[in-house]
């Protein structure tokens, strides 16, 4: 097996078609969505996610406070699962 084989090596070299065709997907949506931020700039951002969604909301957090000067934070809680959030186990409880 070569280098080029594994799957992190194709996944890598189809990345640019993947992404060109996720912005052909998505490029109404974007537009509205950038018209909306245009003229109504957030006055606060905050993100919440987990594992390597991370590094992502770290960098959509400086591009708020750099582009739209909005307060920005990261709203961060380790060890807690989103997808099954604690506080729902009380309410199937009482049902």
């Amino acid at each position: 097996m070569t280098d080029d084989d594994t799957l992190m090596a194709r996944e890598a070299h189809e990345s640019a078609d993947v992404l060109a065709r996720q912005r052909l997907a998505n490029e109404a949506v974007v537009s509205r969505l950038t018209a909306t931020l245009r003229a109504q700039p957030p006055r606060c951002v905050v993100t919440c996610t987990r594992g390597s969604s991370d590094h992502a909301a770290a960098f959509a957090k400086y591009a708020f406070e750099s582009f739209y000067r909005a307060v920005s934070a990261l709203a961060l809680r380790r060890g807690f699962n989103p997808d099954v959030p604690p506080h729902l186990d009380k309410v199937t409880e009482t049902m």
